[in-house]
């Protein structure tokens, strides 16, 4: 979760004060998405690219690219991979008749400076990307539910039902080192004027 970021006034009165709350939460400043190089203790630029049906925000240095919500036709993209990704193993409760029975898993953060919105109700919310379905990943929250099998699992490994609770809402939980405290305190982050 973000603490501090350089935001433009169309990008607050599109997303409104819960969207940017929400949108912060879901960001970690790693490396920028226009040079690559780490974003260090400064502020970074939230910037928005909206596309047809979806958009993207994304963390830069200012210098590279100024904070705003992009809405031409001209998207403006990274030459190489920079997009910053953490995972960490978990134990999750589970149960098998009567008797617990934890399950190894995988929490994966598949991008930490950029996540992608989908249009509700007359404004933006980050959205869980389809082509992570299809990776295997499942988006956290209360919803998330381990009962199929893993392609590959030992034999005698029965589907096990388990369920993971997070008040953070889907979509928010990132895999973090164990030296940051999770789940994040506070509120919204604050915003600079742009």
């Amino acid at each position: 979760m973000l603490a501090e970021l350089w935001c433009d006034q169309k990008t607050r009165d599109k997303l409104g004060e819960a969207g940017l709350a929400e949108v912060t939460a879901n960001l970690w400043a790693q490396d920028c998405q226009t040079c690559g190089l780490a974003l260090g203790g400064e502020p970074p630029a939230l910037c928005m690219d909206e596309l047809t049906g979806y958009a993207t925000a994304g963390l830069h240095h200012r210098r590279c690219r100024p904070p705003g919500w992009n809405d031409s036709s001209l998207i403006i993209t990274a030459s190489g991979d920079v997009l910053s990704w953490q995972a960490c193993a978990i134990l999750l409760p589970g149960t098998l008749g009567d008797q617990p029975d934890p399950r190894p898993a995988l929490l994966v953060n598949p991008g930490l400076e950029q996540i992608t919105l989908t249009p509700a109700d007359g404004t933006w919310r980050p959205g869980y990307e389809a082509p992570f379905d299809a990776l295997g990943l499942v988006p956290p929250g209360p919803e998330l539910a381990l009962n199929r099998p893993v392609r590959g699992q030992p034999p005698g490994w029965a589907p096990v039902r388990s369920r993971c609770r997070s008040s953070c809402g889907r979509g928010s939980t990132p895999a973090r080192p164990p030296s940051r405290s999770w789940p994040p305190r506070g509120g919204s982050a604050r915003c600079c004027s742009w």
